[in-house]
């Protein structure tokens, strides 16, 4: 437990700083109304900025759908299966989207329902 938190925490300075993301990201998303609009930003923000660190070990995380500014979100990869994936998805992938997207809704694990 204690080498997933000293990575969690590299991973997280390393790819989800603010600098990172920009502010001009953050005011193009609080001006995008449209739900399309909204998944696509969903989705650069994964390709981007989360799934890089995922696949440092052998992980990804995929959009599977929208209900309005709710997420669900599939591990796959290393990532699927893997004891730690709950924690990866509350703390390194939910953490960094609402960085950048301070109005997403729940963030949901599509295969799990939670």
């Amino acid at each position: 437990m204690r080498a997933w938190r000293f990575e969690s925490s590299r991973v997280h300075h390393f790819y989800f700083e603010e600098e990172s993301f920009g502010m001009s990201e953050k005011r193009q998303t609080e001006e995008s109304g449209s739900e399309n609009a909204f998944a696509s930003k969903v989705e650069q923000v994964l390709d981007k900025n989360i799934n890089p660190a995922l696949q440092m070990h052998g992980g990804w995380v995929k959009l599977a759908k929208t209900e309005g500014k709710d997420v669900y979100l599939e591990l796959g990869g290393g990532c699927k299966g893997c004891p730690g994936a709950r924690m990866t998805m509350r703390y390194v992938v939910e953490d960094a989207l609402r960085k950048v997207i301070p109005e997403l809704g729940q963030v949901i694990d599509a295969a799990s329902g939670h």
